[in-house]
């Protein structure tokens, strides 16, 4: 009795909270977008670039072929990997906390009906 009155708690605290939890990590998801945008395509395929490039008399750096942003793609490709690992790992724990707050709600309401009768 004692453990469903912790978890009806649990999720009543929830439902106060998730709007500023919600919000929060919309802003840092907005934020890492461009950053992540920048850091990835722009600063690390800039370097690994000039990395496979060679320098021209003109002063400037050519590449040219597949090799130039293979580099890039194994990073970018890894990069993808992990964050799609998290984001499996992430959905299973709020499933599975959802779940457990959804019988944990329908446990209490039918001991308040059964209660009644």
């Amino acid at each position: 009795m004692v453990r469903s009155e912790a978890s009806h708690h649990c999720a009543n605290s929830l439902r106060v909270i998730w709007p500023q939890i919600l919000w929060t990590h919309f802003n840092i998801l907005i934020l890492t977008l461009p950053l992540g945008s920048f850091l990835f395509s722009g600063l690390l395929a800039g370097i690994l670039y000039d990395m496979k490039a060679t320098t021209t008399t003109g002063g400037g750096n050519t590449c040219i072929g597949p090799h130039c942003y293979r580099l890039v793609f194994i990073v970018m490709a890894a990069a993808c990997l992990i964050g799609f690992f998290f984001d499996l790992l992430l959905s299973i724990r709020t499933k599975m906390l959802y779940k457990r707050i959804y019988f944990t709600e329908n446990s209490n309401k039918n001991s308040l009906i059964s209660s009644r009768r």
